[in-house]
């Protein structure tokens, strides 16, 4: 997908978000065991919890809100989230939203974590794709993998990104 920055992993793991939403839909409140919320072939991959800003209009009509901080953690990328930006567009009445951020990891070494979903309207709750990129943009783990984005607490300064590994 040449000059749109959206990879074929991308496009197959919206698509297997979608149809994983049943499970990955599940209150991020709820406390149900671990098992009850990732299906057998979809293993945590990390769980971010990030800290933004007041949201902005912007140029086209959409909406962005600025990524100050926060923290993720799991087996595909722990660290601590140095900033971003997460963006959601009215388009053809769905709402594309992608929420980008950087990732200091303990060793030192830095990733992009880029999390895109689709859904009806801009629900609280919505299935995603997601990427783990290294410093030259090239993917950094070989998995597919899909979760969900929670912006029902977005009004209070915070977002989670949840992303499960799919074999």
């Amino acid at each position: 997908m040449a000059g749109t920055r959206i990879s074929r992993r991308s496009m197959l793991g919206s698509a297997g978000a979608a149809s994983l939403m049943p499970v990955l839909g599940q209150s991020a409140n709820a406390a149900p065991p671990a098992a009850a919320i990732a299906p057998p072939d979809a293993r945590p991959a990390f769980d971010a919890r990030l800290q933004v800003g007041s949201p902005m209009a912007h140029a086209g009509g959409g909406r962005w809100a600025a990524i100050t901080g926060g923290s993720i953690e799991g087996r595909v990328v722990s660290g601590e989230v140095t900033g971003g930006r997460i963006e959601w567009q009215d388009q053809q009445g769905a709402c594309m939203v992608t929420a980008r951020f950087d990732v200091l990891r303990s060793d030192g070494t830095r990733v992009e974590v880029c999390e895109r979903g689709r859904c009806a309207a801009m629900a609280g709750r919505f299935p995603a794709s997601a990427e783990v990129l290294d410093a030259i943009g090239s993917a950094a783990t070989a998995a597919l993998l899909v979760g969900r984005v929670d912006a029902t607490r977005l009004a209070a300064g915070a977002v989670r990104v949840q992303a499960f590994e799919v074999s």
